[in-house]
């Protein structure tokens, strides 16, 4: 039977769990079996049931080979071992955050006073509807519009770079503030997952951090995010009951919303789809080697199951639908060989804090991946771009300044 493999997902899960215990990778194992526990129950009240009781096939074998390799970096690399962090000089470390600081504030400017015009001014329970057909009426593109959504896109930095000075005794509590720009961003689309991404860098980052700071620190950080978590649940479940009318209707969504991606992406298997060689969630490196417009052949692909083009499906989804099968597992396969080679030097204790980094920014794109490819949108392809090229370079990078754990 086809669950059979998506329970042994769920065992290599747990086996990873077991073994790094409560760890950044951890939280991202445990969010995937959220995710492949709830399309069970979710499956028999759709009537799906089928998808997992049918016998093996090609695609649930498929399937499970993307999420074997999607999910095995987190399963054998153990951040809890890192005992050294090798880094930059602080005052070279300070002009960076300053710039970083003074960036981030003009994007929370910005998406503030859009925020603020969207709900003062917009009759929110039509403006998703509007967002979709003509888009955000409160913004007005041009530079400072994608100045300020390129830097709340890059988020994790600052907030990368807040637990670190944490961890050498200094509370930079202006770079925490400034990584409030990616929800604040999200929500100016009447978004909610800047809120729930947001809160989830931060658990991660204090998990990776946690054996680096002293405990006085520790407590007013847990303070100060336990503040913050309370005030971003409160717009998350605004934002939900707003869209969806009742409280029934809007645990309902969420249910539904855990549980769907693993189904969607089995269904859109089973279909004999056009693949858009990169024009679905790839555009920036798209335009480059292809002049055809590949998206709206597959889009005609989809024929009665157009549905399945906007429903969530993981991150697998956006990769299969733009490479296909193959392609996909090769770059699953390559990031894979990548992440080991910082597992090596994690295994030994000490790893740059480049590295640690990168490593931090994937454990989120696949975090956030639980249900769709976040950076599918120039903006976020730049950010691959970006994360990729520092993968490359804390290869060569060498440190003078190390930091051991308390």
């Amino acid at each position: 039977m086809s669950y059979i493999l998506i329970v042994l997902i769920v065992f290599l899960c747990l086996f990873g769990i077991k073994n790094n215990g409560l760890s950044l990778t951890s939280i991202v194992l445990f969010i995937y079996i959220l995710m492949l526990l709830s399309s069970f129950p979710l499956s028999i009240s759709l009537g799906l049931i089928k998808l997992y009781v049918r016998p093996v096939n090609t695609e649930i074998i498929m399937i499970f080979f993307m999420l074997f390799f999607l999910l095995l970096p987190f399963v054998l690399l153990n951040t809890n071992k890192v005992k050294i962090i090798e880094h930059f000089s602080i005052e070279l470390m300070d002009k960076l955050s300053y710039i970083i600081i003074v960036s981030s504030f003009i994007s929370i400017i910005y998406f503030s006073v859009v925020v603020f015009n969207l709900f003062t001014k917009a009759d929110l329970s039509t403006f998703r509807h509007l967002l979709v057909s003509s888009g955000n009426p409160y913004i007005d593109k041009g530079f400072i519009n994608t100045f300020s959504g390129t830097v709340a896109t890059f988020y994790t930095l600052p907030l990368f770079l807040f637990y670190f000075y944490l961890s050498i005794g200094k509370i930079k509590i202006t770079l925490f503030f400034a990584s409030l720009s990616y929800p604040i961003f999200v929500l100016a689309y009447m978004g909610r997952d800047g809120a729930l991404f947001w809160f989830f860098s931060n658990a991660s980052l204090l998990l990776l951090f946690y054996r680096f700071i002293n405990y006085k620190t520790l407590r007013v950080v847990k303070r100060i995010l336990f503040f913050f978590s309370i005030i971003f649940l409160v717009v998350f479940l605004f934002v939900t009951f707003n869209r969806f009318g009742s409280i029934d209707d809007s645990l309902i969504s969420i249910f539904s919303y855990l549980g769907q991606p693993i189904l969607n992406l089995i269904k859109l298997f089973d279909l004999n789809i056009v693949h858009s060689n990169g024009n679905n969630s790839f555009n920036l490196f798209f335009h480059f080697f292809n002049s055809i417009d590949y998206k709206q052949q597959y889009l005609y692909s989809l024929y009665d199951n157009i549905e399945l083009s906007w429903t969530f499906g993981t991150i697998l989804k956006n990769l299969y639908v733009d490479f296909g099968f193959y392609i996909s597992l090769c770059i699953l396969m390559v990031v894979f060989v990548i992440i080991s080679f910082y597992r090596f030097k994690v295994n030994r204790g000490k790893v740059g804090i480049i590295g640690l980094f990168v490593f931090f920014c994937y454990s989120q794109i696949i975090l956030q991946g639980v249900f769709y490819f976040r950076q599918y949108n120039d903006v976020g392809n730049l950010y691959i771009i970006v994360i990729i090229s520092m993968a490359f370079i804390g290869f060569f990078v060498k440190y003078k300044y190390y930091l051991e754990r308390k």
